[in-house]
Parts: structure tokens; C-alpha cells; sequence
């Protein structure tokens, strides 16, 4: 475990805070590495950490009754993750495991729960990352409500592309995820996922590697039209309920 601290000042969730309210949390962060699929806290623990990704990816999920993995969110280099459980100090609702090598800056629940006390700047910082993340759960849930797979597919692409990706038109998306982790990531099966990235490489929009788990937008442009496409299928929903 790597001590860390005023490198983390930077970050998104700590910028406007006074350096006498951030000099104590700082100096009790510690940096973490976990390794592939590595577990770094599991559903029912104690909310004792939150962690801020320093590098990598983390892959956060649930397993359900029937054994099927459903992913929940994948987070990316400068986000928090497992603030929910600090802050309520329940048990955690998910799982969270590393993709990859990612490393971790561990916060102690306690400091995060009296800097968020002691900041008002800190609680504001907070409330716009979890308003955004419930503004995300919501187009999911509606996407999953009006939306046919392939477009729920192309969308959460787009997203990935936003975590990390190189080229222009070209685009290789950093994050390496196999057909059943893109089906975990819309509860879906890895056949029904398989059947799009078929169409997707005859229509020259993408390429799938399984071999490397890597997937490549062929044509950025043509890509995003299928998203687009989807909105305007979820407007027309939106305007039938409405004249219901």
C-alpha cells in the first residue's frame, strides 16, 4: 500500500476546498493496486472506504438469484467510487472488482464523512457527481423501457468511448470487455450480443476481437446514428403516452 498525498488535491471532487479543510484527508489516503478481476469490495461489506480511481478501470455489479452478473457502471481514471455506503454507513449494494490493473487512493470513512461536515464546498462537489450519476440511471432505464437492444448497445459503446479511447473516426475503445461482460453491462445474454457485433462488422460500423476483448468503431459518425435513431424513437414513445 503506497501513502499518498497533496497529487490528489486536483481531482474533480476536491476542487474549491480549502487546503486547511483537505489537508487532513490527504494525509490519510492511501493508494491501492489491484490486479484483473481482483476484488476491492464486495456486496454487504462495511462502507468503510471510499476509493478514488487513480488509474485503470473498476467495474462495479451485482450478482443476482439465478447467478447472472449484471454490471452497474464502469469507472474510469479521477472518479469516486463506493461513496454511498460511507456516507449512510450501510452495507455495500454491490460489488466492485478491478479490469485490468487499476489503482486506487482509499479514503477513510471517517475523514471523508468529517470533510463533508467541514466543506460545504465538498457537499456540493458530491451532490452534482451523484445528481449526475442519477441523471445516468435514468436514460438507462429508460433505454431499457423504449429502446431495442442494438440501440442500448450502441449507446453504452458511446460510453465507453467517453472512458478512454484512441482515433477519430477510427476508434479503438481502451476498456477491454468480452461478450458477456458487454451483456452484463445490459442484462442481456452473450448470444443476443454477439448477433449485433456480427451485424455491426457487415454493416462496417465495428470490429470485435475476442481474442483481446477489444472493440473498435469503424466509423464514429455512421456509429452515433444509431443512437440517434434511438431518441427519436424514445420522442415518439414520450408523445403517444402523453396523448394516451
Amino acid at each position: 500500500m503506497e501513502h499518498s498525498g497533496s497529487r490528489f488535491a486536483g481531482a474533480a471532487i476536491f476542487e474549491g476546498i480549502r487546503a486547511a479543510d483537505l489537508a487532513p484527508v490527504l494525509g490519510q489516503i492511501r493508494v491501492r493496486e489491484y490486479r484483473g478481476d481482483e476484488v476491492i469490495f464486495s456486496r454487504g461489506d462495511a462502507g468503510d472506504y471510499a476509493f478514488l480511481v487513480t488509474s485503470g478501470f473498476v467495474r462495479v455489479g451485482t450478482i443476482g438469484e439465478n447467478g447472472k452478473r449484471i454490471t452497474v457502471e464502469i469507472f474510469k481514471e479521477g472518479e469516486m467510487v463506493g461513496e454511498v455506503a460511507v456516507i449512510d454507513s450501510s452495507p455495500r449494494t454491490a460489488d466492485a472488482t478491478a479490469m485490468g490493473v487499476a489503482k486506487l487512493a482509499a479514503i477513510p470513512g471517517s475523514a471523508f464523512r468529517e470533510l463533508l461536515q467541514r466543506s460545504p464546498t465538498f457537499s456540493l462537489n458530491l451532490l452534482r457527481l451523484m445528481a449526475s450519476r442519477l441523471r445516468r440511471t435514468y436514460s438507462l432505464f429508460e433505454d431499457a423501457s423504449l429502446s431495442d437492444l442494438e440501440h442500448r448497445l450502441a449507446k453504452q459503446v458511446l460510453y465507453l468511448i467517453g472512458l478512454g479511447a484512441a482515433g477519430d473516426r477510427r476508434v479503438r475503445i481502451y476498456s477491454r470487455l468480452h461478450q458477456a461482460d458487454l451483456a452484463d453491462l445490459l442484462g442481456a445474454t452473450p448470444r443476443s450480443i454477439i448477433t449485433i457485433l456480427n451485424k455491426w462488422r457487415a454493416d462496417g460500423l465495428a470490429d470485435f476481437d475476442g481474442r483481446t476483448a477489444q472493440l473498435t468503431v469503424l466509423d464514429l459518425e455512421r456509429f452515433r446514428s444509431l443512437v440517434d435513431d434511438s431518441s427519436h424513437v424514445r420522442a415518439r414513445a414520450g408523445e403517444t403516452r402523453s396523448s394516451a
